[in-house]
């Protein structure tokens, strides 16, 4: 009697995660008891405990297993929706049940302790129209995630193709690293670029907050193929003196060489001259042959990506050494050509990146609103809210 079951890993806050549903024996008498019904509420009991969603009816038939609490409401002065997004502000926001978890062992929340959550009941109408807002504005935040996720399928086969056919339609040959373009050459990267490594901090010495004229560099600014400068930390005054040579500026590539190793990207203007952390290396280029951002592109991409993982020691703490990065093939075409592919990944990247911050608009929307909604700081009694979508 196999049948398909929600886990913990299912339930998302205000939304279910349906792509990967898993199926398990039922006897007639639990199918009774866990199946679930439209409106049901679901509670995860353990790991990121509180988080809540609504089953909607979204498969014809599935249950629920023991680590999900199933709420389904008594009367109709409740709306599961909106008491779904109360939990969410009431764990994220407000901070009223974070002691309700058992923390003794595997954190959990037990069916008693849910019992005895207390949470504001407006009227029906009001409910549904705060659930509908919240709603609408959690769509327009996974139309965004949809979009940024088609577009980096689109970025990974756009890699796959200009890499292998390149962009003048010539007949390909095979190489050493598979098809190219019959004009195109292959080098070692070595033979284009210098290595250079970055600097721990001193023994005993520590970076700092408090800005001064010299950014240090770590594997967790990089981002996007840039630097993300909201976390910068920086050299104090004193200890810069001795880490001074170990520099990058805005014509070298980065990559990181330990931990997570082959993130690659170009140093900003804004941060010449700033300092470079041990777990990244900067690739110098030796002349203008090839150009700096289609060199960055091919790295990043499938094929870079593929080599540096095959030279990678795979130890506790995996190191692509300095001297295995000079070892890293690279496909060669016209400098004209190698402007072109770099323009048109840009492109899609600048897409990418102008979702990403419309998401992040949205996401922000959604913080704000849940808050003064949940408060009454907004009050919708009046409005017209069309509210069939979560009824």
């Amino acid at each position: 009697h196999l049948k398909p079951f929600l886990r913990t890993s299912n339930v998302f806050w205000g939304k279910l995660d349906l792509t990967s549903v898993d199926q398990m024996d039922f006897t007639p008498q639990e199918c009774d008891s866990l199946r679930l019904l439209p409106g049901d509420v679901l509670v995860c009991e353990g790991g990121d405990i509180g988080r809540t969603a609504v089953w909607s009816a979204e498969l014809s038939e599935c249950y629920y297993q023991n680590h999900l609490h199933r709420l389904r409401k008594k009367n109709a002065k409740v709306s599961p929706q909106y008491f779904a997004y109360w939990m969410q502000a009431g764990f994220q926001q407000f901070n009223l049940y974070s002691g309700h978890g058992n923390k003794t062992t595997i954190p959990n929340l037990s069916q008693s302790r849910l019992k005895e959550f207390t949470f504001p009941l407006p009227p029906l109408h009001e409910q549904q129209k705060i659930a509908a807002i919240l709603f609408k504005i959690q769509q327009a935040i996974e139309m965004q995630e949809s979009i940024i996720e088609h577009l980096q399928e689109l970025k990974k086969a756009t890699m796959q193709h200009v890499f292998t056919y390149g962009l003048r339609g010539e007949k390909t040959k095979e190489t050493e690293i598979g098809k190219i373009p019959e004009s195109w050459e292959v080098s070692l990267l070595g033979n284009l670029i210098e290595v250079k490594g970055g600097k721990r901090m001193p023994r005993g010495k520590q970076l700092i907050k408090e800005k001064t004229p010299y950014p240090y560099i770590r594997v967790t600014d990089f981002k996007d193929n840039s630097v993300d400068i909201s976390q910068l930390m920086y050299v104090p005054l004193d200890i810069q003196p001795l880490i001074k040579q170990y520099i990058v500026n805005h014509q070298d590539i980065y990559i990181s060489i330990a931990g997570t190793t082959g993130i690659v990207g170009i140093i900003p203007k804004e941060l010449d001259g700033a300092q470079l952390t041990e777990n990244a290396a900067r690739l110098i280029l030796l002349s203008s042959t090839p150009k700096q951002k289609y060199l960055m592109r091919f790295l990043d991409s499938e094929y870079g990506q593929r080599q540096m993982e095959a030279m990678t020691m795979k130890t506790s703490q995996p190191k692509l050494a300095l001297a295995r990065i000079k070892q890293i093939k690279i496909p060669l075409p016209s400098k004209e050509e190698q402007v072109e592919i770099a323009n048109i990944l840009e492109v899609i990247d600048k897409k990418i990146k102008l979702h990403k911050a419309k998401k992040e608009s949205f996401q922000d929307l959604f913080k704000t609103m849940l808050n003064k909604l949940m408060t009454g700081e907004i009050r919708v009694r009046d409005l017209e809210v069309d509210v069939t979508e979560i009824q």
